[in-house]
């Protein structure tokens, strides 16, 4: 088969392509019906593109601003949406949206897939994904109302819509890395040092003819304001499981606990969080040990 053939091959599968999944030329409503589709999967979490085709395909709306929109809500929504979806689902459940977003934020940290089933991770979970189909629900209809009005305005300018929406993708898409990597950098340089424990740090502590257990860890930050103290019965740093936490002084670099506190081979998690006096905090230091009386 000679290299004109194998051309003339790739060429027709192209134009299949583009006449069955990219191609724009559709009625105002499916676009913008499609448009909608791309931005509610883009934003709810585990799907995304494949998804926003696949729901278009079933709905006959646009696959090309489907596609476009979800890739684009992908790309920039998702840094915008968490808190606001976590605030939705923890007004629907009558919960603190802090306590919530602590409890994910160590749910996924702390990530095993035997888990996946477990009533705590579901108590969790359930809050988080109810407020992500509302917000997504919203988003997708706003954007398809905005979307329709646009299209109807410059019905005659279709492919000119098409060129913003390329346009967008290409620029949200060239601009995700920087945008991520000075996120990252800027959080980094801002933040206070993470404490550093000297006590206990071993996975067993023996309380046997001890009143107190008495935590220790290295005080050498300076503009330090006060530590976040806290101890989780179990591995798990949940709120569920938050038995004492305690806001300690920045002069300070222990705490005593009494023994009596404590219960025989139990595991408990304690943690350590500094903030500077600009309200800044540093990352989460912790370790697990068990108990031995």
């Amino acid at each position: 088969m000679n290299k004109g053939k194998i051309s003339g091959i790739f060429l027709k599968i192209k134009s299949f392509l583009y006449e069955k999944f990219i191609k724009i030329n559709d009625t105002p409503q499916r676009v913008a019906f499609g448009f909608g589709i791309g931005v509610f999967t883009g934003i709810f979490p585990g799907a995304g593109p494949l998804a926003a085709l696949f729901l278009a395909f079933v709905f006959r709306a646009n696959r090309a601003s489907a596609l476009a929109a979800s890739l684009l809500s992908n790309t920039w929504l998702s840094f915008v949406t968490f808190i606001l979806a976590i605030k939705t689902g923890s007004a629907i459940f009558n919960i603190s949206w802090q306590s919530l977003k602590d409890d994910w934020v160590s749910a996924l940290a702390h990530w095993h897939w035997q888990n996946l089933f477990s009533a705590s991770i579901i108590k969790i979970f359930l809050p988080v994904i109810c407020g992500y189909l509302v917000v997504s629900l919203f988003l997708g209809i706003i954007s398809y109302a905005v979307v329709l009005a646009v299209l109807k305005i410059r019905l005659r300018k279709k492919l000119g819509f098409l060129n913003w929406l390329i346009a967008l993708i290409l620029f949200s898409s060239l601009l995700t890395p920087l945008y991520a990597e000075g996120a990252r950098l800027n959080r980094f340089n801002n933040a206070p040092p993470v404490p550093r424990l000297l006590y206990p740090i071993n996975d067993k502590v023996v309380l046997s003819g001890k009143d107190f257990l008495e935590f220790k860890w290295i005080n050498d930050f300076t503009p330090t304001d006060h530590y976040v103290f806290k101890i989780y019965k179990g591995y798990n740093m949940y709120e569920s499981g938050l038995v004492n936490k305690q806001n300690i002084g920045g002069g300070e670099n222990s705490v005593k606990i009494k023994s009596d506190f404590f219960e025989n081979v139990q595991v408990y998690t304690w943690s350590l969080i500094l903030v500077d006096f600009g309200g800044e905090k540093s990352e989460k230091s912790f370790n697990s040990f068990k108990v031995i009386k």
